[in-house]
């Protein structure tokens, strides 16, 4: 392990907070985690997005004889944080996969030479034995793990790369090792400690609670017009939404651009250098929207960010809490919109049944999803919940869509357990700025619930007939696949089907955009086939 008797005092620890980083004081949990790194120690730290993680290796770096190395899964933070750092006159290079072999050979000979402090490596290229080689000939002192919940197969972005980080840091001769997180619980935590550190690391978790944060949860009703609303409220600010599949990216970027907003889609469809431009973009650009798959986020430092809105549901508080906390990191207020619905918790179960062949992690994943869905129905201030879910005791926020509603959503909220689902949903309307009480008993969680929504009351005969037989031709296919038809085609994407003035190729596509791609296909041939007939 690194001694601590050649290491500079906490003086100069402040100095350079002041001199090298133009900061007055530290940031809440940033003095915990560099004394325990001055003094030694492995340390994982768990603090909330917005609170200087990397400062934490950074400002060791500096003053520290030696190489730093930093794994990090994102190459446009890497890029991001060595301009920010070569403003600053400090050595820091990035070695990734958009770089030219010349140009990572050039950084490698740097390496060698000692002439780089702080090297950003991704976790894939650490694992390469010729990398192992330089930078253990270059006397690699001190490595930070950035986004270290991906290493955790029970954390919410678990990445296989991040697997061999532990061999990587035996071939390096066993450095210092500092693992950062803004989202991990207590079994996520566990995890990383074993699968990561050699030695039983210092543990520290500071608070989770964003007070800037509004939080807000509303049931879909239609989804692209929630967006789009919540979105127009924010016009000319930056943002984030979030959705499930990427063709679905595609879609809302394109409609919002539509709209006048400057809305780019971000996936892991896209090659590298696309995601990158996109990342610039959003960076770089004032009133940018990125529409992104979970994919986009990690690491973005941006700290003006305005709003994040899921256009569907994530799978767990802690991945819902990394997503909206992209949000006010500058500490000034944010919105979050957050839409759900029982397609969103049939899509995600049967992923979790379809990907996950391990029945205890299925089971985890499961129940961290319905401590989510909990999170969404409840009539309860909803930063209580969330905290609660990530094991942290908080008052009422007096601002999310709960608390500012106060006793008439609770009076609802008990409406929706008490009267059928459909009713309750017809009459509330369930649209982004009115109450959405949805029940929370065990049908709402099962895989294939079937939870009907009535018919609107003014559809027309020919509008009828369109309904009936796609729900005719729902009910022979879920037969032919052995699942229940709500588990395929949603009552609202029917109803929004049956209501269409033009069924052209754009509008079908539009309204079935949230269906996997086999799904969408057999609800357009199902369609053209009514079609065909009402012509014939």
């Amino acid at each position: 392990m690194t001694g601590t008797l050649a290491d500079p005092g906490w003086s100069q620890a402040e100095d350079a907070l002041h001199v090298l980083f133009k900061f007055d004081a530290f940031q809440p949990g940033q003095e915990d985690v560099l004394r325990a790194v001055f003094a030694g120690e492995d340390v994982l730290a768990v603090m909330p997005t917005g609170s200087g993680k990397s400062l934490c290796y950074q400002l060791p770096a500096m003053i520290r004889p030696g190489l730093t190395l930093v794994v990090s899964p994102l190459i446009a933070l890497m890029r991001d944080q060595v301009l920010q750092l070569a403003r600053r006159g400090i050595e820091a290079e990035a070695l990734h996969s958009l770089n030219s072999a010349q140009e990572n050979a050039w950084i490698m000979s740097r390496v060698r030479t000692g002439k780089v402090k702080l090297l950003y490596v991704a976790p894939e290229r650490i694992a390469l034995p010729q990398v192992q080689d330089t930078l253990r000939a270059a006397g690699t002192r001190f490595v930070a793990v950035d986004e270290a919940h991906c290493i955790s197969s029970w954390g919410h972005d678990f990445r296989p790369d991040y697997l061999d980080l532990n061999s990587a840091m035996r071939a390096l001769g066993s450095p210092q090792v500092l693992a950062l997180t803004a989202s991990a619980d207590g079994p996520t935590r566990a995890d990383i400690v074993r699968q990561l550190f050699e030695r039983r690391p210092q543990v520290i978790v500071r608070s989770f609670d964003r007070p800037n944060l509004r939080l807000n949860f509303a049931l879909k009703r239609r989804a692209l017009q929630q967006v789009t609303r919540f979105v127009g409220k924010h016009r000319g600010e930056t943002g984030l939404v979030y959705a499930a599949t990427r063709r679905r990216t595609e879609m809302i970027a394109s409609l919002l651009r539509a709209r006048g907003h400057h809305a780019l889609a971000y996936h892991a469809g896209l090659d590298e250098a696309a995601r990158s431009a996109a990342q610039d973009a959003f960076l770089n650009r004032d009133g940018s929207v990125i529409v992104g798959t979970i994919a986009f986020g990690l690491g973005i430092d941006r700290p003006d960010v305005r709003f994040v809105c899921h256009a569907d549901m994530p799978g767990s508080v802690e991945a819902y809490y990394q997503e909206i906390g992209r949000a006010g990191r500058d500490g000034k207020p944010a919105d979050t919109l957050t839409l759900h619905g029982p397609e969103d918790a049939l899509l995600r179960l049967s992923q979790i049944a379809r990907h996950d062949r391990d029945p205890d992690h299925q089971s985890v994943e499961t129940a961290r999803f319905n401590t989510f869905q909990a999170l969404c129905t409840s009539d309860a201030c909803r930063n209580v919940a969330m905290l609660a879910a990530l094991g942290e005791a908080a008052e009422p926020c007096g601002q999310c869509d709960n608390c500012r509603m106060g006793w008439p959503r609770r009076a609802l909220g008990a409406l929706a357990r008490a009267l059928p689902v459909s009713l309750t949903r017809f009459w509330t309307g369930g649209g982004y700025g009115l109450p959405d009480p949805e029940p929370t008993e065990a049908p709402w969680l099962l895989p294939q619930a079937a939870i009907p929504v009535p018919a609107p009351v003014k559809l027309s005969v020919a509008q009828l007939e369109r309904l009936n037989g796609l729900r005719t031709a729902r009910r022979a296919r879920a037969q032919t696949l052995r699942v229940a038809p709500s588990a395929l085609w949603p009552e609202d994407v029917l109803l929004q089907l049956a209501q269409a003035a033009q069924l052209d190729t754009p509008t079908v596509s539009a309204l079935t955009a949230c269906l996997p791609r086999a799904e969408s296909e057999a609800l357009a041939a199902a369609l053209a086939s009514l079609r065909h007939k009402d012509h014939g």
